[in-house]
């Protein structure tokens, strides 16, 4: 675990909301330079790999999504508090109360989002209800307007949430932005280690996936590919509350081939043709129906349409500020991952 964590972490700790995620492109660009035969960043953002092979008919894609789910400061009120708006499918329920980071043009101040106690509610009904993000504001020590924009505080900056790695049982990581610098890292690695290839190989760490699949949208249409694979995670079940139908596979069995979502539906032949590496090659996965939607959704439906299924990480607790995943699911996910790509 240690020696993951310190390739892992600095990657983990890098600020990224959506449109923002430009110090992590950067810092993925120097890992993976030396290792790509070409290497260039979109005008969305996009970081695009490539190592070439013997086969022209064939292209493989792999992404991952560099942003995190953040906000923005949308208003600055005279008493100095900043309004915002999410950045992404954040859960108003874990808002409340959170330590943050405004991005400013003087640099990062820390910040709260403010929370009224309940030694102030007079009546009880109120303290049962969820506060939705329009009425929350975030505090960064500013008693006026004029305070804040002196400390360079602008409509339009970014706001991160803070970030705490915790080590469960010394073979679960938790933290904050596991969806998906784990997948960020997965493909570094993917990059660093992959041999001579067959079939032409493009490494797409993209931007704006979570507020669209946006970066995805644009990096398929100009990569045009045979093959695609988002590099991403899911939501797993194995705790109470989760529903039976969205339940099905569990942290610490294997990487998940992401067969159904909100917004696709995997190719068959591409599912058979991972079970078929994942078997011969003894790799433990397993198959899953699940909410939401990774990049595969947007790349499916570019330009001739893509054969596509995502390889997911199972995480436990998405889009909190605890998401939890198995160091030995990362590990498998990339050996899988470099047996697909020498086989196709």
């Amino acid at each position: 675990m240690e020696s993951f964590l310190k390739s892992f972490r600095p990657l983990l700790m890098l600020p990224g909301v959506p449109g923002g995620e430009w110090g992590v492109t950067e810092w993925l660009h120097e890992q993976v330079k030396p290792h790509a035969d070409e290497i260039r960043v979109d005008a969305l953002g996009n970081l695009i790999a490539v190592k070439e092979g013997t086969r022209k008919n064939k292209h493989l894609m792999l992404l991952a999504h560099t942003d995190e789910l953040g906000l923005t400061v949308s208003n600055i009120l005279e008493d100095g508090l900043l309004k915002f708006k999410k950045l992404g499918g954040i859960d108003d329920r874990v808002l409340a109360s959170r330590h943050v980071t405004v991005h400013g043009a003087k640099g990062p101040h820390d910040g709260v989002i403010g929370w009224i106690p309940p030694h102030l509610i007079i009546e009880p009904e109120e303290m049962k209800k969820v506060v939705g993000w329009q009425d929350l504001f975030v505090d960064v020590g500013a008693e006026s307007a004029d305070e804040a924009s002196k400390m360079g505080i602008r409509i339009g900056d970014p706001i991160t949430f803070k970030k705490h790695v915790s080590v469960l049982n010394r073979k679960l990581l938790a933290a904050r932005a596991m969806d998906d610098r784990i997948g960020c890292w997965i493909l570094m690695q993917f990059m660093k280690q992959l041999a001579q290839v067959k079939a032409r190989v493009s490494a797409v760490f993209s931007s704006q996936e979570e507020i669209g699949l946006r970066g995805a949208s644009v990096a398929a249409f100009a990569q045009d590919p045979s093959f695609a694979i988002a590099v991403d995670t899911a939501s797993a079940g194995g705790f109470p509350m989760v529903p039976q139908a969205l339940g099905s596979f569990r942290v610490g069995r294997g990487p998940v081939l992401r067969m159904v979502d909100s917004r696709m539906v995997a190719s068959v032949k591409a599912k058979e043709f991972i079970v078929h590496v994942a078997e011969e090659r003894k790799i433990p996965y397993q198959l899953g129906v699940a909410g939401g939607s990774t990049d595969a959704a947007a790349v499916q439906l570019a330009r001739r349409g893509v054969m596509v299924c995502p390889v997911c990480v199972p995480l436990k607790y998405t889009h909190s500020f605890a998401e939890v995943a198995s160091l030995e699911d990362i590990q498998n996910t990339l050996n899988l991952l470099l047996r697909v790509a020498e086989e196709y």
